[in-house]
């Protein structure tokens, strides 16, 4: 059997109550039960943290006011990291 295609959706994070996390949560769910034998699905967004509510990993992403140039942490599965060193 061929290995799995990994599929990470950007985005709001699913736990968010925003109408892009709505979209994303209905995307991931789908492909989550539907095609879980071709993809591996995960979700990076901001603005929420994980939740065990939903069955495939999630990660969350941060940054501060001052920075311009992009998130420069990332919390992964509740453990966090500099992105940039």
């Amino acid at each position: 059997m061929p290995e799995k295609i990994p599929l990470m959706i950007w985005s709001d994070a699913v736990s968010a109550p925003s109408g892009l996390a709505r979209i994303t949560r209905d995307i991931a769910s789908r492909v989550h039960e539907h095609m879980a034998d071709v993809f591996d699905v995960s979700t990076i967004g901001y603005g929420g943290s994980s939740s065990s509510k939903f069955p495939w990993h999630q990660y969350a992403w941060a940054y501060s006011d001052d920075d311009r140039t992009g998130p420069r942490s990332v919390s992964v599965d509740g453990a966090s990291g500099n992105l940039l060193g």
